[in-house]
């Protein structure tokens, strides 16, 4: 039986709505815990040093965050489980992700810094969530840094365009006018971001290329 004793904060929070992160912990690690007081064990013969290192960082968390809330140390949980090889001081970071931007842009959650981790480590994400929890302008952020580091040499936008009551075909303009509409939620969070005469440089150099689902077909980007 492997044991962790929490010596620099109160971990109180662990037994909160009936163990709810006890119980987070034993569900992603796939462990029995038994808590009392200042100490958890882990119930077994095995040593499981990946949770042992969740505790290091759940007292680190803690002690940095007294008033954390117990769906932030299941935030953690699931980082932990999911991104093992995460720093923890990335956890902790909260630095813009873009620099020199026109406002400070960092990840206001444990949820969100992890959708940075991944974007950042992998080639393809899917995101679901609500709609206003930072899915669109996350991805959008990360991408300008890349543009503005020269890590890459174009940013293709797209989404489809989801008609709500109207056909596109009764829009005024051409193509691209009838789609502005649909596409607007990516063209606020550049324009958002960036400076705007930045933004309108990007888009006339083709830097920045916005474009609806339908017309992706067949391209080779």
């Amino acid at each position: 039986m492997s044991q962790y004793v929490f010596e620099q904060c109160d971990i109180s929070l662990f037994y909160e709505n009936r163990s709810q992160v006890i119980s987070a912990i034993e569900r992603e690690f796939h462990v029995h815990l038994a808590g009392r007081g200042q100490k958890i064990s882990i119930v077994g013969e095995e040593s499981h040093p990946d949770v042992m290192r969740l505790f290091t960082d759940l007292e680190a968390y803690l002690c940095r965050c007294p008033d954390a809330k117990p769906e932030e140390l299941e935030s953690l949980v699931r980082i932990r489980r999911e991104a093992p090889e995460m720093p923890f001081s990335e956890i902790l970071n909260d630095s813009s992700i873009v620099p020199n931007s026109r406002k400070a842009i960092y990840p206001k959650s444990l949820n969100q810094k992890l959708y940075v981790h991944t974007i950042e480590k992998s080639d393809i994400v899917f995101s679901i969530g609500p709609a206003g929890t930072g899915k669109t302008y996350i991805a959008m952020a990360v991408a300008i840094k890349y543009l503005l580091e020269k890590a890459i040499n174009k940013i293709v936008l797209t989404r489809p365009a989801v008609e709500a009551g109207e056909s596109l075909g009764y829009l005024p303009g051409d193509l691209q006018a009838k789609i502005d509409p649909y596409l607007r939620p990516l063209y606020d969070a550049l324009f958002d971001i960036v400076p705007t005469d930045l933004a309108h440089r990007f888009i006339e150099r083709g830097q920045v290329e916005v474009a609806t689902l339908a017309y992706m077909r067949g391209r080779t980007l």
